[in-house]
């Protein structure tokens, strides 16, 4: 019995070691990010909302806007970069999301706003609250009319860092078992 308690021993000092980079790798969620972009006959727009909200994004479920960044491009213009939220509107700076893999941008209230470094946007649903479709939506300084859009939450996020945390002590943790049942 005492040369089985050994070995029993290490594989469970082993298999612990292969799971502990895991918890250290684990970084804690703060936020919630997701992928945008829309299409209108005044110019189109794409790139990142960071929202409230923790966990597994809920479909139907309504997130505060904290961050935007990404691009816009007016018709015929040139790309600008889009510098973050504003109140432009009295934006009420929401968005929802109906559970599909890529869906239209919900808006609710005013919609959001963001800022470029010559204009300020809002997005908004002409009718209150909805999706951002064809025919309902505006955004403004001119009112364009939203042709698409889509909206997505962003898939876990796994840095180059994270994976040195937890690719070394895994490589040697399975040679370790390797050798030992060899």
């Amino acid at each position: 019995m005492s040369l089985i308690f050994p070995k029993i021993m290490n594989k469970q000092i082993i298999i612990a070691s292969l799971l502990a980079p895991f918890v250290l790798a684990a970084k804690p969620v703060l936020a919630l990010t997701w992928t945008f972009s829309f299409a209108s006959d005044g110019g189109d727009a794409s790139g990142t909302i960071t929202t409230d909200g923790t966990g597994i994004p809920q479909a139907n479920t309504i997130y505060n806007i904290t961050a935007i960044t990404g691009t816009f491009t007016p018709t015929g213009g040139t790309a600008e970069t889009i510098t973050g939220v504003s109140t432009y509107q009295s934006a009420a700076n929401t968005i929802g999301w109906d559970g599909t893999k890529t869906s239209s941008i919900l808006v609710t209230g005013s919609g959001f706003s963001f800022d470029t470094p010559t204009d300020s946007f809002n997005v908004y649903q002409n009718t209150g609250t909805g999706y951002l479709t064809a025919t309902s939506l505006n955004y403004s300084l001119s009112d364009y009319t939203i042709t698409s859009s889509k909206f997505a939450p962003v898939p876990f996020e796994f840095s180059i860092e994270q994976g040195f945390i937890l690719g070394v002590p895994l490589f040697l943790g399975l040679r370790k078992l390797k050798k030992m049942r060899g």
